[in-house]
């Protein structure tokens, strides 16, 4: 993430802000998509002109009190504090879409530009900048495949927030568990193996299923 430590910087003020109004911050990642196939056919100055002409019409879909971070190449970073309801957010994605919906005039030609857009907010997804900016790249893969082009994260029931670290300390430490499964044979009824099966007991979420972490 280009600009991370401001963009970070920047979600860390407002989450403290908002912690103490007791409202929620919403963080929208907007991306332009086929923007690599757009540089390829026009060239880049005309891509530079592109995410500069998405910049401001994103800058017009939001209040004043709303920050809009450059963070990648056609990404941006939009923050949208004080909200006193969830909702809001998903209110502030479908303007976004419908605002960067027209086409868009650079130079002499007018562009159809494909947008979407991740939501995540706090302090349900999260309440550090990277945990919120997590789960809004979680919710844009979500979006890419939506009618709408835009979305809100939302956790599948059961999923559990597990880090590749965690994983990695658990192997390092020896805290896998090897079960032996016997293997019988239908035709004599005997033994002829046994299968070996990974256990996980997380000292944070208990026992974890094979799914969730082979």
């Amino acid at each position: 993430m280009l600009n991370r430590e401001a963009c970070f910087g920047a979600t860390a003020r407002l989450l403290a802000r908002c912690a103490q109004e007791g409202s929620v911050l919403a963080v929208m990642l907007v991306r332009i998509r086929r923007f690599r196939e757009f540089n390829i056919h026009f060239g880049y100055a005309d891509g530079d002109r592109l995410v500069a002409a998405v910049g401001e019409l994103a800058l017009r879909a939001l209040r004043p009190v709303d920050e809009i971070i450059q963070i990648g190449a056609c990404d941006f970073a939009v923050l949208l504090p004080g909200l006193n309801n969830p909702e809001h957010a998903t209110l502030a994605a479908a303007r976004m879409v419908r605002m960067l919906q027209d086409p868009v005039a650079i130079g002499d030609r007018a562009v159809l530009v494909g947008t979407a857009v991740g939501v995540a907010f706090s302090p349900d997804h999260g309440d550090t900048p990277d945990h919120l900016f997590r789960c809004a790249e979680r919710a844009y893969l979500q979006a890419v495949d939506s009618i709408d082009r835009y979305a809100v994260f939302c956790r599948p029931e059961g999923e559990l927030d597990l880090g590749h670290d965690e994983l990695h300390e658990a192997i390092f430490n020896n805290r896998l568990e090897i079960y032996l499964q016997p293997l019988r044979d239908l035709r004599s009824g005997g033994i002829a193996g046994v299968e070996s099966l990974a256990r996980w007991t997380s000292p944070r979420w208990g026992p974890v299923e094979p799914s969730a972490f082979i």
